[in-house]
């Protein structure tokens, strides 16, 4: 977790289509929006952080007359960080594909580690359609 000086407690006070809206120690009030929620695909946030839920979560910096927008998923240690840590460069890694695009293919490799495999780096005998 991210130093308290880098965080806010907040509690969320009410779900909306794209997030959290919650609310912080002051009375002031922001969203955490669904993709701020959690490193991992997290796709029970609602049952996750019910209403009345309190945490900590970190401030996006925003623009001038920009609602405030918090993370939950900035407030953790990032699951790349420690992957490479442990990354063996000589090593080939095996994973399971989870989206593919015009621009390559995401691939996750571990537990909340997905990557983008860039088209010019799939071999040409795969064959990968969108």
């Amino acid at each position: 977790m991210k130093t308290n000086k880098e965080l806010v407690h907040i509690r969320v006070v009410k779900h909306l289509a794209q997030g959290l809206s919650i609310e912080l120690d002051n009375g002031e009030r922001g969203i955490i929006r669904a993709r701020e929620i959690s490193w991992e695909n997290a796709a029970d946030w609602k049952s996750d952080y019910p209403v009345g839920w309190d945490g900590y979560a970190r401030q996006i910096p925003a623009r001038q007359g920009e609602s405030r927008e918090y993370s939950l998923r900035l407030a953790e240690s990032d699951p790349w960080d420690e992957f490479v840590e442990d990354l063996d460069k000589n090593r080939v890694y095996e994973g399971i594909v989870t989206g593919v695009f015009e621009y390559g293919a995401f691939i996750e490799i571990a537990p909340s580690i997905t990557g983008l495999l860039h088209k010019s780096q799939i071999p040409a005998n795969i064959q990968v359609s969108i």
